[in-house]
Protein backbone atom coordinates (compact mmCIF):
# COMPACT_ATOMS: atom_id res chain seq x y z
CA UNK A 1 0.00 0.00 0.00
CA UNK A 2 1.62 3.15 -1.02
CA UNK A 3 1.84 6.44 0.96
CA UNK A 4 -1.35 8.08 -1.46
CA UNK A 5 -3.94 5.25 -0.48
CA UNK A 6 -2.94 5.16 2.61
CA UNK A 7 -3.76 8.55 3.02
CA UNK A 8 -7.19 8.21 1.15
CA UNK A 9 -7.82 5.33 3.22
CA UNK A 10 -7.31 7.46 6.74
CA UNK A 11 -9.67 10.12 5.06
CA UNK A 12 -12.44 8.38 4.33
CA UNK A 13 -12.49 6.52 7.69
CA UNK A 14 -11.48 9.33 9.96
CA UNK A 15 -14.70 11.09 8.09
CA UNK A 16 -16.92 8.29 8.52
CA UNK A 17 -16.20 7.69 12.40
CA UNK A 18 -16.42 12.34 13.07
CA UNK A 19 -19.27 12.70 10.63
CA UNK A 20 -21.99 10.26 13.18
CA UNK A 21 -21.47 9.89 17.06
CA UNK A 22 -23.79 6.57 16.42
CA UNK A 23 -21.69 5.11 13.54
CA UNK A 24 -22.68 1.21 13.06
CA UNK A 25 -20.03 -1.42 11.83
CA UNK A 26 -19.75 -2.45 9.36
CA UNK A 27 -19.06 1.16 7.54
CA UNK A 28 -20.06 0.76 3.58
CA UNK A 29 -17.55 1.01 1.10
CA UNK A 30 -18.03 3.88 -1.36
CA UNK A 31 -16.69 2.67 -4.95
CA UNK A 32 -14.50 5.35 -7.13
CA UNK A 33 -12.46 5.46 -10.32
CA UNK A 34 -9.68 2.77 -10.50
CA UNK A 35 -5.73 4.72 -10.25
CA UNK A 36 -6.97 6.81 -7.18
CA UNK A 37 -4.31 9.17 -6.69
CA UNK A 38 -5.50 12.10 -4.98
CA UNK A 39 -8.56 12.81 -2.59
CA UNK A 40 -9.49 15.60 -0.15
CA UNK A 41 -12.77 16.69 1.42
CA UNK A 42 -14.37 19.75 1.09
CA UNK A 43 -17.68 21.18 1.72
CA UNK A 44 -18.75 21.05 -2.34
CA UNK A 45 -22.05 22.17 -2.41
CA UNK A 46 -21.89 24.41 0.76
CA UNK A 47 -24.20 22.34 2.85
CA UNK A 48 -21.93 22.54 5.72
CA UNK A 49 -21.09 19.18 5.42
CA UNK A 50 -17.77 17.83 3.98
CA UNK A 51 -17.83 16.01 0.97
CA UNK A 52 -14.92 14.13 -0.82
CA UNK A 53 -13.07 14.58 -3.79
CA UNK A 54 -10.98 12.04 -5.62
CA UNK A 55 -8.87 11.92 -8.79
CA UNK A 56 -8.06 8.79 -10.60
CA UNK A 57 -5.97 8.24 -14.06
CA UNK A 58 -4.99 6.08 -17.55
CA UNK A 59 -2.76 7.33 -19.10
CA UNK A 60 -3.96 10.87 -20.08
CA UNK A 61 -7.46 10.19 -19.62
CA UNK A 62 -8.58 11.71 -15.59
CA UNK A 63 -12.15 10.94 -13.75
CA UNK A 64 -12.77 13.51 -11.12
CA UNK A 65 -14.90 12.00 -8.23
CA UNK A 66 -17.21 14.11 -6.03
CA UNK A 67 -19.06 12.05 -3.29
CA UNK A 68 -21.68 14.58 -1.38
CA UNK A 69 -22.19 13.83 2.00
CA UNK A 70 -25.93 13.77 3.10
CA UNK A 71 -25.45 14.28 6.96
CA UNK A 72 -25.60 10.30 8.54
CA UNK A 73 -22.16 9.30 7.63
CA UNK A 74 -23.11 8.11 4.22
CA UNK A 75 -22.38 9.68 0.76
CA UNK A 76 -25.33 8.25 -1.57
CA UNK A 77 -24.52 11.15 -4.35
CA UNK A 78 -21.56 10.38 -6.87
CA UNK A 79 -20.92 12.93 -9.58
CA UNK A 80 -17.81 11.78 -12.01
CA UNK A 81 -16.35 13.79 -14.54
CA UNK A 82 -14.02 12.89 -17.25
CA UNK A 83 -10.96 14.43 -18.90
CA UNK A 84 -8.68 13.86 -21.01
CA UNK A 85 -5.60 14.97 -23.08
CA UNK A 86 -3.62 16.74 -20.13
CA UNK A 87 -0.36 14.82 -18.98
CA UNK A 88 -0.82 15.82 -14.92
CA UNK A 89 -4.50 16.84 -12.72
CA UNK A 90 -4.36 17.65 -9.08
CA UNK A 91 -7.27 19.09 -6.85
CA UNK A 92 -7.38 22.00 -4.42
CA UNK A 93 -10.02 23.60 -2.66
CA UNK A 94 -9.94 26.65 -1.22
CA UNK A 95 -12.88 29.18 0.70
CA UNK A 96 -13.84 32.49 0.14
Amino acid sequence: MNLRTLTLLMTVLILMFSVSANAQLPLPVYGTTSGMSTAITADVNHDGKPDLIGIGSSGSTFVVTVLLNNGTGAFPTVKTSTITGLNNLCVACASS
